[in-house]
């Protein structure tokens, strides 16, 4: 058996809605209900005490009357009551035996009514319905002097109810008009909770159609302000999943050709270097030498032995960029690390000194080595080859939040803004044609990554750039 559900609509702003006014509406019937019923019983307690106080006022005064025998004036008595009282219908008094003595009736004494008394109560209310007004309270005292029978007072209902309904009208007037004005809120509400709903549905499409830079946030710190949020840091995560998934798919491609490219070229680039060292040798003997027209064979054929060389460093390069060979992970400081680069890079400095900065508190690590002195090397290299003449390459090393950084920072004329997105790329070089295979960066960042770490670039004020690597520090955050 299926549980009862509320019958949704096609939006949440109209179940909302109806719901609301459902709520509002049987609530506002009972509170209706028992305020009428309040009423109805307080009045006519109130109606049977002003007909008491107004038959014990005729007592009073018709006991008097009564004993000095005037039923003229008891009967002006009963009819000045009526006259005065607008809820009092009729008045009129039984002597001891029952019997109608005096009464207000134009008409004349109704038939029956008397009969309606019971005798065996000294005082009370009885209700008696009417065909002219309706329901009548008889109010029935005993004279002030008793034996001399009782005094009875009808006091009409209908104007408690006339009353009763004059009050429900306004309170019920009043009430629409809360309840007008509840809706109104409710619906302005609403309105801005589905707005922002729609909004949020919105940019889920559009993440759904493959735009991801679709955001949902409004600036609001509720739950719906909240959730956007969510959603805008999971399309930013997602974004971010999706690109490195396209650069690890280009970067696997490039590595498959790459390596068979190297493969493929360095076969014969090594016949080639084995023919030009033969036939080079052979232009260096006396009897090549004693030709003229052989005399410049040496040189073109070192020139060619040069470009061999140059060539096999490419292949090698390409080698190294598709080989995926595993980090050795053990516990590296990086200030003792690049203490031990900085003699080897000083060898292609140029005009340019280096400046360690490295961090009081050793910097360690935990990655590969020998992977990160390639790095190391890389990143040293090329602010050696962009930095001017006399200039310095300044290596600075710190540790914070748990992760250490390792910077290199040049004084060459920095990155341009429109190829700093593509430093990371593949066979993208800034350097001239011939002095850069654009792999040296792409390899730093494919070791970074497999550290766990990043590696960033940016310019520095003024002048030159700046190679920042963060690599997770080894011990987890400072204490």
């Amino acid at each position: 058996m299926s549980p009862l559900r509320w019958p949704l609509g096609r939006s949440v702003k109209g179940d909302i809605m109806t719901g609301a006014t459902v709520l509002v509406v049987a609530m506002g019937l009972m509170a209706m209900g028992h305020i009428h019923h309040g009423l109805a019983v307080l009045l006519r307690g109130e109606l049977t005490s002003r007909g008491a106080a107004v038959a014990e006022m005729v007592s009073e005064a018709g006991s008097r009357l009564t004993l000095e025998g005037d039923e003229f004036g008891l009967h002006r008595l009963l009819q000045e009551t009526v006259h005065k009282n607008q809820d009092v219908s009729y008045a009129y008094v039984l002597d001891a035996s029952g019997a109608p003595r005096a009464h207000s009736f134009p008409g004349g004494f109704p038939r029956g009514l008397a009969d309606m008394h019971d005798r065996s109560l000294a005082r009370g209310m009885r209700l008696i319905d009417t065909p002219e007004e309706g329901r009548i309270q008889d109010v029935f005292v005993p004279f002030t002097h008793f034996g001399l029978g009782t005094v009875h007072i009808g006091m009409r209902e209908g104007r408690v109810r006339g009353r009763i309904a004059a009050l429900v009208i306004a309170w019920g007037t009043g009430a629409l008009l809360l309840f007008a004005a509840g809706l109104g809120a409710a619906y302005w509400l609403t309105g801005q909770f589905t707005e922002r709903i729609a909004r949020l549905i919105a940019a889920t499409h559009r993440v759904g159609a493959g735009d991801l830079s679709a955001t949902a946030a409004d600036g609001s710190r509720d739950e719906i302000g909240r959730l956007a949020e969510a959603f805008d840091r999971m399309t930013a995560d997602l974004r971010l999943s999706q690109e490195e998934l396209l650069r690890a798919g280009k970067l696997a491609a490039v590595g498959e050709l790459a390596s068979g490219v190297a493969h493929e070229i360095n076969n014969p680039l090594n016949i080639i270097g084995v023919c030009c060292r033969s036939l080079l040798e052979r232009a260096r003997g006396p009897a090549a030498l004693s030709k003229a027209d052989l005399a410049e064979f040496p040189e073109y054929l070192s020139a060619i032995e040069e470009e061999i060389r140059r060539c096999k460093k490419i292949t090698s390069s390409l080698l190294d960029f598709a080989r995926k060979r595993d980090p050795v992970l053990g516990e590296v400081d990086l200030n003792a690390l690049v203490l031990e680069t900085l003699p080897l890079a000083e060898l292609r400095r140029g005009g340019a000194a280096f400046e360690p900065r490295l961090a009081k508190a050793p910097a360690r690590v935990t990655g590969d080595g020998d992977q990160l002195r390639q790095v190391l090397m890389n990143l040293l290299l090329n602010a050696v080859d962009q930095c001017p003449s006399g200039g310095s390459v300044r290596v600075t090393t710190a540790r914070s939040n748990g992760s250490v950084t390792l910077s290199v920072s040049d004084e060459g004329p920095g990155i341009p803004a429109a190829l700093r997105a593509r430093l990371f790329e593949p066979f993208f070089s800034t350097k001239p044609p011939g002095q850069g295979t654009g792999l040296g960066l792409a390899i730093c960042r494919r070791i970074v990554d497999s550290h766990g770490g990043s590696i960033a670039a940016e310019n520095l004020p003024g002048r030159g750039a700046v190679f920042t690597v963060t690599l997770p520090a080894a011990g987890g955050r400072d204490a």
